[in-house]
């Protein structure tokens, strides 16, 4: 439940948070921690060598994104805004975790900070799916670099 409540807030902020540039088209390589639905979050490894822990994203100026991650799946989604720091997301794809497979949705929450051709990337993401007559809900929080064109 916390994580949802975190998540909310993060979108109230992203939709009234409009300070910065338009970005465009841009990449974002992550890294950091996941939680496969085996207990809490898996620790990081260093230097960080598990394919698992990375997640791209490619980002289009129409406010669209596609994610590719081991965990928590692979998702097109819809962004807030292009503009300020903060932004979140919502969209649908298929959702991976330790304890199966399904079609679900996802929602995401982060900041690009310390913006020049590079800027410092901050995120985290769940996602929610049926699979065998369970629910899974991988989620991570990640830490790496956009770059927008």
């Amino acid at each position: 439940m916390k994580h949802f409540i975190f998540l909310f807030f993060f979108l109230v902020l992203s939709f009234i948070s409009n300070s910065s540039p338009s970005y465009s088209n841009g990449m974002t390589l992550n890294v950091g921690p996941l939680s496969g639905g085996q207990g809490g979050s898996n620790p990081l490894s260093i230097p960080p060598l598990n394919f698992a822990e990375y997640q791209f994203i490619y980002t289009t100026s129409q406010n669209s994104e596609f994610v590719v991650g081991i965990i928590p799946g692979v998702f097109y989604g819809i962004r807030s805004s292009e503009k300020g720091p903060f932004y979140a997301s919502v969209g649908g794809g298929l959702v991976i975790d330790m304890n199966g497979v399904g079609v679900g949705v996802m929602s995401s929450a982060g900041a690009n900070l310390f913006c020049s051709k590079v800027c410092l990337n901050v995120e985290y993401r769940q996602a929610l799916a049926p699979s065998k007559g369970t629910l899974l809900s991988p989620y991570a929080l990640r830490i790496g670099a956009s770059t927008f064109w």
